[in-house]
């Protein structure tokens, strides 16, 4: 299942799949700069750098995984804000 936004002045698309994030357990934060997400990469870079040394490195995969799952959420709030808007949600 994929989410579809759209671009009303520009026609551009944006599409991500629905449920877990497996490229960021891979990529990590650089995921959401591949995606031209840069606000939510920075957040999650200082959240990650608030975080990794006080939980002894056990943040990384913590992290990774609340990451994985907010994904989605963070992805179609990120382009609405941008003024897309959403299409479908195609099977």
């Amino acid at each position: 299942m994929r989410i579809k936004l759209v671009n009303s002045r520009t026609g551009r698309i944006k599409s991500c799949r629905k449920g877990f994030a497996w490229w960021i357990l891979l990529f990590g934060n650089f995921y959401y700069l591949y995606k031209g997400m840069d606000r939510t990469f920075w957040k999650w870079f200082f959240i990650d750098a608030l975080l990794v040394f006080p939980t002894l490195l056990t943040w990384i995969i913590i992290g990774a995984i609340i990451k994985g799952n907010k994904f989605q959420e963070e992805f179609v709030d990120y382009y609405l804000d941008e003024g897309y808007d959403l299409v479908k949600e195609a099977e």
